[in-house]
């Protein structure tokens, strides 16, 4: 039979997976319609935020549908 060790277990994880879409941006750009991205964050365990993803920009889209996940 095998014996517990403590303090030998990994860390518990989790994976998820992100749909990002938008809807009825605002138009932040001058001659044209802005070409919108989106960062996404985690807070570490000493409350600093890590960039964890990054999706592609769209060009000229106040609806986009991110294909990055």
């Amino acid at each position: 039979m095998a014996r517990f060790v403590p303090g030998s277990a990994s860390e518990p994880t989790s994976e998820v997976e992100l749909t990002l879409s938008c809807r009825n941006l605002l138009d932040c750009d001058v001659f044209s319609k802005s070409d919108p991205m989106c960062v996404t964050y985690l807070k570490t365990f000493n409350m600093d935020w890590q960039e964890i993803g990054r999706t592609e920009t769209i060009d000229n889209n106040l609806n986009p549908d991110f294909a990055t996940k």
